[in-house]
């Protein structure tokens, strides 16, 4: 659809009128001639003026018919008269285009400045804010110098309004590109860059409604805005890198050490435990021994008929034999009308002879001959 106003309409009719008055009068001057000016002028205005005033719009373009600077009409892809020498057509982007700062990615510089090869740009260099040394959490919390990237991308949708804001499209392109870039310097100064990467989605929209603001009534609709990255400079990236390959060493010894430690600790336990179950069924076995020997002994009371007193020194007996039989040489004689200490002789004399067997048995030969002492 086109738009034309009325003061497109009033300037082509008075042209055109204004061409025929002219042919007329040039025809009825040079009637009966052989060549009549009127006739030529009329007919190169019909045949070559107006066919050449027609000037095609491209679908991908939107346009706006200017007279001496003035705009007239706003035309959409298809075809405009657009009258030639006095009249001019200003065409724009009629589709989605992307304006991207500082430049296409593959096109940002990153070393040196006084080393910018051709067609290259040198990147949006912009300093974060920072946290209190008390209150950091990474080391993104520091305050750091950072290469930014982003985009705007806007769609022309009213050719005329457009070029009445901007005049053309490189001035619009500068204005956004101020705008967005003076809302990233302030956003990144109050925030830490462990912020501003959580918080890419919010300062996108903040983005985008600053540049609405700005083309407001323009003629042009802001269709997306967003932050491609906000890197630290190689140096700084070559830091942050070392820093975390010795946090990762580091929480790898102290993995290390703990598993030591709990494996330390395990075998303590282990060991406890075994000693534990070792010390529990020694003494277990021990009592079953002596819950043996009283059932015994017991016993034996009850067959000999035994009173208290001589069980008393039967077990007396007993337990000094046991005690005698650590000692090798050991002769006890006893005698008398006592039975129990006739008893406890018997009972010593046989633990002196078990002694004396066993060392004979180990104590080498005695050879031929040898006398005996």
């Amino acid at each position: 659809m086109k738009h034309y106003n009325r003061n497109y309409f009033v300037l082509v009719g008075g042209l055109y009128a204004l061409w025929l008055v002219a042919s007329l009068v040039l025809f009825v001057t040079f009637r009966g001639n052989s060549w009549n000016w009127g006739t030529f002028l009329f007919w190169m205005g019909i045949l070559v003026y107006t066919p050449f005033s027609i000037r095609a719009v491209q679908p991908d373009q939107l346009g706006c018919v200017v007279f001496f600077g003035k705009i007239l009409a706003s035309v959409n892809p298809g075809p405009a008269l657009v009258p030639r020498l006095l009249f001019a057509l200003k065409l724009v982007p009629g589709t989605i285009q992307e304006h991207e700062v500082p430049g296409d990615s593959k096109e940002i510089w990153s070393g040196e400045p006084e080393k910018l090869p051709p067609g290259m740009v040198l990147p949006l260099r912009i300093s974060t804010g920072y946290k209190n040394p008390q209150e950091h959490k990474s080391p993104l919390d520091n305050q750091m110098t950072v290469e930014v990237n982003y985009y705007v991308r806007y769609e022309i949708v009213d050719a005329a309004k457009f070029i009445s804001e901007f005049s053309n499209l490189e001035e619009f392109r500068r204005q956004i590109e101020d705008t967005s870039t003076r809302v990233v310097q302030r956003e990144f100064g109050q925030r830490t860059l462990a912020d501003i990467i959580a918080n890419y989605g919010t300062l996108n929209d903040l983005l985008k409604k600053e540049n609405e603001e700005l083309v407001e009534d323009a003629g042009v609709k802001i269709v997306d805005v967003g932050i491609k990255h906000s890197d630290p400079s190689h140096a700084v990236n070559k830091s942050l890198a070392g820093l975390a390959s010795s946090s990762l060493d580091a929480a790898s010894e102290i993995k290390r050490a703990e598993g030591a430690k709990q494996s330390e600790i395990l075998r303590g336990e282990g060991k406890k435990s075994s000693l534990q179950n070792e010390g529990e069924g020694r003494a277990a076995a021990e009592q079953a021994l002596l819950m043996a020997q009283a059932e015994g002994f017991e016993a034996t009371i009850k067959k000999l008929g035994l009173s208290p007193d001589q069980a008393s020194e039967l077990y007396k007996a007993i337990v000094a034999a046991q005690a005698l039989e650590k000692v090798k040489d050991v002769r006890i004689i006893s005698g008398g009308s006592n039975p129990m200490a006739s008893m406890f002789g018997l009972i010593t004399e046989a633990a002196a002879d078990v002694n004396r067997n066993a060392a004979n048995s180990v104590a080498p030969a005695t050879p031929s001959g040898a006398k005996k002492t």
